[in-house]
């Protein structure tokens, strides 16, 4: 079985980006482990930027993450 790069923005978009509360908590949980501070919020938003050059990646702004500690 083959699994999904997450690191590709429309496999992790796939993976977590569904407005339910499952992928919502198991997205603030991997940040939480990733980043070592607790994830009160995650908010994913679909924000593709224009990109400058025909052979640049467009970049995307893909997460708003709120802290605990703030």
């Amino acid at each position: 079985m083959r699994s999904a790069n997450l690191l590709n923005d429309f496999a992790f978009k796939y993976v977590f980006g569904e407005d339910c509360k499952e992928a919502n908590d198991a997205l603030k949980s991997l940040l939480t482990v990733f980043l070592e501070r607790k994830v009160n919020k995650v908010v994913v938003k679909n924000s593709e930027m224009v990109k400058d050059y025909s052979k640049m990646k467009s970049p995307r702004l893909d997460l708003l993450v709120e802290f605990d500690d703030q």
